[in-house]
C-alpha cells in the first residue's frame, strides 16, 4: 500500500512460489510493515492478521482496514509535495513517539495522525523518514488510488485483525495447526534503521528459539549474514538463496547486489509436495 523500509515487495512473488499452496485457517505476518507479501500474492486464509510493534503503521492500518472513507477525507486535505509540511509532519511523529506514545494509542483510530505519517512514508526515499524528502516521483498519489482501487479494497476488507503486539507476544496469540506465518525481522545488524521498534540484536536469538516450538508453518526471510547458520542450522532447516539488489536505505551508502534467504522447516517440504489447487497463481 505504501512505501517502507526493507522493502520486501521484490522478494514477495519468491516468498509465495515456496509456501504451500493451501487455505490456512490463519495468516499473519509477524512484521507486517507495508503487508506486501499478502497484498500482491493470492494468499488464502479464514483470518488474516496485520502486525506491527510500531504504532504509528498500526494505527494508519486500523484506519485503512476499518475507517477507510473517514482516513481519505482526511487525506484529501493535506498540501501536497510541501516541505515544510513534510518536516513539521516528522517533527510531529518523533514527539509523540519519544513523549506520547501511551496517550497515542488512547487515541486510535487518529485520521489526523494517520494523514501524517503515512504522508512522510509516501514522500521519503525507500520509507526511510530519517533521509529527506522525496519531491517528484513520490508514493503519494499512487497510495491515495490503492485506497480507491477493489483489489486493495478487497485485501483489505479481508484483514480480521491489527495488532501492536511484540512478535513473541503476537506468536503467542496466533500460532495454531492449519497456521502460517511470514516472518521478516529487521536486518540483524541494521536494527536501528528502523523507527519505532523494541527489536534488539538479541532478539533475533529469542526469536530463533520461539520458532522450534510453532505449530503453525512459517517461513522466514533474512539478508545473509554469517552468524545465520548459528540460528538456524542448515542441517536443521531449508534453506533457499537469491541475489537482490539492495536498498540503499537498508544498508546505508551501500546499495547493490546482497543475498536474500528463505528459511523454513523441514517438514514444510511435505506440505509443499501435496497437490496445489489450480486457483492459487504465482
Amino acid at each position: 500500500m505504501h512505501p517502507f523500509i526493507g522493502g520486501k515487495s521484490k522478494i514477495s512473488k519468491w516468498t509465495f512460489e515456496n509456501m504451500p499452496k493451501k487455505k490456512w485457517k490463519s495468516y499473519t505476518e509477524i512484521f507486517s510493515g507495508a503487508f506486501w507479501t499478502y497484498l500482491k500474492r493470492d494468499i488464502h486464509a479464514s483470518k488474516v492478521y496485520y502486525n506491527d510493534y510500531n504504532p504509528f503503521l498500526y494505527n494508519l492500518w486500523i484506519c485503512m482496514t476499518k475507517h477507510r472513507e473517514e482516513l481519505i477525507r482526511e487525506l484529501g486535505t493535506v498540501k501536497l509535495n510541501d516541505k515544510p509540511t513534510f518536516h513539521a509532519n516528522k517533527k510531529l511523529v518523533k514527539r509523540i513517539e519519544a513523549e506520547e506514545k501511551e496517550k497515542f494509542l488512547e487515541t486510535v483510530p487518529n485520521f489526523e495522525i494517520a494523514s501524517k505519517y503515512v504522508y512522510l512514508l509516501c514522500h521519503c526515499f525507500s520509507g526511510d523518514m530519517n533521509g529527506g524528502m522525496k519531491i517528484t516521483d513520490n508514493a503519494w498519489v499512487p497510495f491515495n488510488n490503492k485506497l480507491r482501487d477493489p483489489y486493495y479494497i478487497n485485501k483489505l476488507n479481508s484483514i480480521t485483525n491489527v495488532y501492536n503486539l511484540d512478535c513473541e507476544d503476537l506468536m503467542d496469540k496466533v500460532d495454531i495447526q492449519g497456521g502460517f506465518m511470514y516472518l521478516d525481522p529487521p536486518y540483524y545488524g541494521k536494527e536501528h534503521l528502523y523507527a519505532f521498534h523494541n527489536f534488539t540484536k538479541e532478539k533475533h536469538y529469542t526469536l530463533a528459539d520461539k520458532l522450534k516450538g510453532c505449530k503453525s508453518s512459517w517461513i522466514l526471510s533474512y539478508y545473509d549474514y554469517p552468524d545465520l547458520e548459528d540460528l538456524y542450522p542448515e542441517k536443521d532447516y531449508i534453506w533457499l538463496r537469491k541475489e537482490y539488489t539492495r536498498s540503499s536505505s537498508a544498508v546505508k551508502d551501500k546499495p547493490g547486489k546482497g543475498i536474500e534467504v528463505l528459511i523454513y522447516p523441514k517438514k514444510m517440504e511435505e506440505e509443499k509436495e501435496k497437490r496445489v489447487n489450480e486457483f492459487f497463481t504465482v
